[in-house]
């Protein structure tokens, strides 16, 4: 069984009073920018909270697709570890960056946030340390965002917004 939203082997499957059934991430995706969401198969409104993950449901599914289910679960351990790092990056957590880094998560892994890497996330925001942390672990300086924007461009466009407002910040205490 999948589910209609991502096409993906249910993980967390959970159905609708309308009798139709989608994974649970993609109903909270779905729901959480909305007051009124309807069904994508028959339009019929969503309830809040949405109901239960229906456990008989997901068995039957692992029973069916254990390889699928196996298989989809380890993506979304990684998938959720690559956006550990990124945001740790992205907030200048060295430490947790360090952490991660030693527990095996891929590096130079596009986020499913914006599409970028965590070295893209700290040059970014000008987080020298965790920059230099990640390229200390081998964080590749071309690997290119879903814009195909590299690291080394976001490190420029960091420091010249961070001189900017330093330049700014003269011209106003004059």
């Amino acid at each position: 069984m999948t589910c209609a939203i991502c096409m993906e082997v249910l993980l967390n499957a959970v159905q609708l009073p309308c009798s139709h059934v989608f994974d649970a991430a993609c109903l909270q995706h779905l729901t959480a920018h909305t007051s009124s969401a309807a069904c994508p198969l028959c339009r019929s409104h969503i309830p809040s909270p949405l109901p239960a993950v229906s456990d008989e449901l997901q068995r039957r599914v692992e029973a069916k697709y254990p390889q699928q289910v196996d298989a989809r679960r380890q993506l979304k351990v990684q998938s959720d570890a690559v956006l550990a790092l990124y945001d740790a990056a992205s907030m200048g957590l060295t430490e947790a960056v360090h952490s991660l880094l030693e527990a095996g998560v891929k590096l130079n892994t596009l986020s499913e946030r914006d599409g970028s890497t965590a070295l893209y996330a700290a040059a970014r925001e000008g987080r020298k340390t965790v920059v230099e942390a990640l390229l200390a672990h081998g964080a590749d300086v071309d690997t290119s965002d879903k814009e195909r924007k590299a690291a080394k461009l976001a490190a420029m466009e960091a420091r010249v917004a961070a001189y900017m407002a330093q330049q700014q910040a003269q011209k106003d205490a004059q």
